[in-house]
C-alpha cells in the first residue's frame, strides 16, 4: 500500500452533468493499494470461504467481474484475518488519489496518450483479460491502474450530480441506497470516456467483467 497524503482539491468537472458542480473537498491521509486487488488476493479469500465467487485467470492480473456486494465480503474477510479496518475508498478519495495533485483531464495532461494507458480506441486490447498495470507509469502518488484498466467500486451511493456532496472526503451515502458508484474505466473502454472525473453506477449485486476493487486503510 502507498500513502495518500492529506490535502484539498477541486472534485468534478464541467465535462458531464453528473460531474457538476466542481467543489472543494478536504481529504485526510489514508493508505491505498498501489493497484486493484489481484486474482491471487481474491483467490485467497475464496479458498478460505470468505468470498463466494471464484475469479479465474492469471494470478498477476486484476480480479474482475466483482460486485459491490462481493467487495464487502472481501473486506470482512481481510479485516478479520488482519484485525485492520480495510474498506473501499470514497468517491472523493479515489479521484483525489488518481489526480495526484494535478488538475487536468487525465493525470498526465489534457489529452489521451497511448503510452500512459491502453484504451480500445488506440489499439487492440485483450478481449477477456485486463492488462497488467505495471506495464504503464505510476501516478504522482504512486498508484497505478485507474485509466483503461479496471473500473473500481467506491463506497458511496450514486447521486446524479454533486449538489450537496460532502466536502470532507467521506462516503456519500443515503437511505435506501439502490445503486453504487464505479470510478474510472476498463481496458474495453474508449479513451474519451476515461478522464479522471468519469463516474458510472450499477446495482450493488451486479457483476461485470471490467469491475474490480481497490483497498483503503485508515491511519
Amino acid at each position: 500500500m502507498v500513502e495518500i497524503p492529506s490535502g484539498v482539491f477541486s472534485m468534478g468537472s464541467a465535462a458531464d452533468p453528473s460531474e457538476r458542480p466542481a467543489h472543494l473537498v478536504h481529504i485526510r491521509a489514508i493508505l491505498m493499494t498501489r493497484g486493484s486487488i489481484m486474482l491471487e488476493d481474491w483467490d485467497a479469500c475464496q479458498t478460505a470461504g470468505g468470498c463466494e465467487v471464484r475469479a479465474d485467470g492469471d494470478p498477476n492480473q486484476p480480479a474482475v467481474n466483482l460486485s459491490w456486494d462481493d467487495a464487502q465480503l472481501y473486506f470482512r474477510w481481510r479485516s478479520s484475518t488482519t484485525r485492520k479496518g480495510y474498506r473501499l475508498p470514497s468517491e472523493a478519495e479515489w479521484e483525489y488519489a488518481v489526480r495526484g495533485g494535478t488538475r487536468t483531464r487525465f493525470w498526465w495532461g489534457g489529452y489521451f496518450r497511448s503510452e500512459m494507458a491502453l484504451c480500445r480506441s488506440v489499439g487492440s486490447p485483450p478481449e477477456d483479460a485486463a492488462p497488467i498495470a505495471t506495464a504503464f507509469p505510476a501516478y504522482p502518488f504512486g498508484i497505478t491502474g485507474t485509466t483503461c484498466l479496471v473500473a473500481q467500486w467506491v463506497s458511496g451511493c450514486w447521486h446524479k450530480n454533486y449538489r450537496s456532496a460532502p466536502s470532507d472526503g467521506s462516503s456519500w451515502n443515503s437511505p435506501n441506497c439502490k445503486q453504487r458508484v464505479l470510478s474510472g474505466g476498463t481496458w474495453r473502454s474508449r479513451a474519451e470516456a476515461e478522464h479522471v472525473t468519469s463516474r458510472d453506477f450499477y446495482d450493488p449485486m451486479v457483476r461485470y467483467p471490467g469491475s474490480g476493487i481497490r483497498i483503503v486503510l485508515d491511519f
